[in-house]
Order: C-alpha cells, then sequence, then structure tokens
C-alpha cells in the first residue's frame, strides 16, 4: 500500500518579497484575472494571464512556481485579507472603552485590498 499516493509535492514557502512580486504582477493583469466572466474566450484570456505572471515571476525569482501554486497562494493570500479586515471591523465597532486595537497592515494584504476591492486603508478607516 503506497502511504504518498494521495499527497501533493511539497515546495518551499513564500517569501514576503515573493508574495509582493506576486501581487504586484497580479495587479496589472487584474481585470482580466478577477473577472467574474467565465466564458470560453474569458477563461482562455485568464490562463493566458496567469501565464504571463509565472513566465514573470520565474524571471524575476530564483524560484520556480507552477501557475496552480501561484493561483493558490493568490487566494490563499485574498482570503487572509478579507479576515483581516473583518477583524478590523470588529475591533473598530466593539465596545470595552480605550483606543481601538488595530494594528498596521502588511503592505502584501494592502496590495492584495487594493486589488480585490479598490480599498486603500489608511490607519482606521477604509476609503472605497
Amino acid at each position: 500500500m503506497d502511504l504518498n499516493k494521495g499527497k501533493r509535492a511539497r515546495g518551499s514557502n513564500f517569501t514576503k518579497e515573493e508574495e509582493l512580486l506576486l501581487v504586484r504582477r497580479v495587479s496589472k493583469l487584474q481585470d482580466i484575472i478577477e473577472s467574474k466572466v467565465t466564458d470560453k474566450v474569458n477563461n482562455q484570456e485568464k490562463n493566458e494571464a496567469w501565464q504571463k505572471v509565472r513566465e514573470y515571476f520565474c524571471a524575476s525569482n530564483n524560484t520556480v512556481r507552477s501557475v496552480e501554486q501561484l493561483k493558490t497562494k493568490y487566494e490563499n493570500l485574498k482570503a487572509i485579507a478579507r479576515k483581516v479586515v473583518a477583524q478590523q471591523r470588529i475591533f473598530i465597532t466593539g465596545t470595552g472603552g480605550g483606543p481601538g486595537k488595530v494594528e498596521p497592515l502588511d503592505p502584501v494584504l494592502e496590495a492584495i485590498l487594493e486589488i480585490i476591492k479598490g480599498w486603500i486603508l489608511y490607519g482606521t478607516v477604509i476609503v472605497k
């Protein structure tokens, strides 16, 4: 019985520089990548856009990543950014007195938020 049959290949962790590089490259192609349209032509454009992201990422970095790895990392970063914003909203509207407990955001998360909603975070205020 093969125990490793269902396991995926483990790669090295993304560094903060790699995350920022990925987010900046995706931001240049965000109109295609973040499009909600899923017909054949748009899916082909999305695949080509992700291939461009991969080529740029691999050329700018010494770590080779697949398109699937980059897509998964980008989706995970978006989920983390949404959770952080939701947590900040809870802290802002919370009671208990004293100053709010809002921490400054990581530059990667700020870049992600600019892509997914066009939001720019200034301290505790979200400006759309």
